[in-house]
């Protein structure tokens, strides 16, 4: 399990390629945020994380050199 990127053709409609791209990090905004807002703070959203444990150090590292830029 994990994330799996689909390399599309749209001249011919066949999917022609599966990646296992590993990790994939991005905010969820609900439809009901405006409800949560003192929750999840001024952004309305949170992360969702989509990894499998072959790459789950390197999520981590991803992770965190975000957090640490200025």
């Amino acid at each position: 399990m994990g994330l799996i990127e689909a390399n599309y053709n749209f001249k011919t409609g066949n999917i022609e390629d599966l990646v296992d791209v590993g990790f994939g990090i991005y905010p969820f905004v609900s439809e009901y945020a405006d409800r949560y807002g003192d929750l999840i703070g001024p952004h309305w959203s949170f992360p969702v994380i989509i990894t499998n444990f072959n790459y789950l150090e390197e999520c981590y590292n991803r992770i965190e050199e975000g957090v640490k830029k200025p």
